[in-house]
């Protein structure tokens, strides 16, 4: 790997230190809980996104919608007419703080099968996101 190519690590000493909010990146495609699981296919697939972030109206998070979840759905007309996102979208609740402690955010990762995990503020509105993968790097980083 090279110096270009290397995932930018913030100044903190690999792992101490560290919170969700120097790993968070930003937000992908949002999309709300009453939408048609069709039409979220076809947004998955126009974006070339891994997932959805499912938030209300006012941008309170509430799950992620990823193409594994919703191809049961799309399988049958039946359902793929008749279901919103909300009928398959995994609940990532309780959320990422930004304020969490990053390994603790990585062992809660690991044993809920979180990833991605929404970052969101105290009154549940979205900021970003936490992925395995983001969070591996960082506290892997040899000390800075």
């Amino acid at each position: 790997m090279t110096a270009r190519n290397r995932p930018t690590v913030p100044a903190a000493a690999a792992g101490r230190g560290l919170t969700v909010a120097d790993a968070m990146e930003p937000c992908g495609p949002r999309i709300t809980p009453g939408t048609g699981i069709e039409q979220a296919g076809r947004l998955l697939a126009d974006t070339g996104a891994t997932c959805l972030l499912v938030c209300t109206d006012d941008g309170r998070c509430q799950g992620v919608v990823t193409p594994s979840s919703i191809t049961p759905f799309l399988a049958c007309a039946w359902y793929s007419d008749h279901s919103q996102v909300q009928d398959a979208m995994r609940r990532c609740d309780p959320f990422a703080w930004p304020t969490l402690a990053l390994p603790r955010a990585a062992v809660t990762m690991r044993v809920r099968g979180l990833d991605p995990w929404p970052v969101v503020d105290e009154d549940g509105h979205l900021l970003g996101i936490l992925t395995r993968t983001r969070v591996t790097v960082l506290l892997a980083a040899p000390d800075a």
